[in-house]
């Protein structure tokens, strides 16, 4: 891969591109007068990545309708994610990721902070009786480990993941 350092960044020229998860700019689909690109590729690549995974399709089920979205001829594909329980800060972190304009599009530290990626805040049970307000002795604790289900491969649903 051929790479040039400018300013700090590493600009990408060698066009690496996989149908349905590569970027516009990877494939001179922009208004770009340069053919290179930056490490927000792949950002592009994880928001293909992730639309997959909620709803089991690509975010463009071909060339054409891909090549629109670049020509801005049609709005970023949310009926999926929607029709699949996807909230609207899970659409939000996708369609960020997916920015035309790649200097929009998040850096990985930047889509951390993105309201879907935070983690929730965990409210720990205060019960009264035998044991409360003491740390570590929660009477509806066992000794005993805790029972594990067997584990399933398969895709959770977007409300059990946060």
């Amino acid at each position: 891969m051929t790479k040039r350092i400018v300013h700090d960044e590493t600009a990408l020229r060698t066009s690496v591109w996989t149908m349905h998860y590569g970027a516009p700019e990877t494939v001179g689909l922009t208004d770009a007068e340069t053919s290179e690109y930056t490490n927000a590729v792949d950002l592009w690549s994880l928001g293909c990545v992730v639309h997959k995974a909620l709803t089991n399709t690509t975010p463009f089920t071909s060339m054409r309708a891909f090549s629109a979205f670049c020509l801005q001829l049609i709005v970023f594909p949310s009926s999926k994610l929607y029709e699949s329980g996807v909230s609207h800060a899970g659409v939000d972190l996708i369609a960020r990721l997916m920015a035309l304009d790649p200097a929009l599009r998040p850096t990985a530290k930047e889509a951390l902070e993105l309201e879907w990626l935070k983690p929730k805040k965990v409210v720990t049970e205060t019960g009264s009786g035998a044991g409360a307000g003491s740390p570590g002795k929660n009477p509806r604790l066992s000794s005993q480990p805790p029972q594990r289900a067997p584990c399933k491969l398969s895709i959770p649903n977007e409300s059990r993941l946060l």
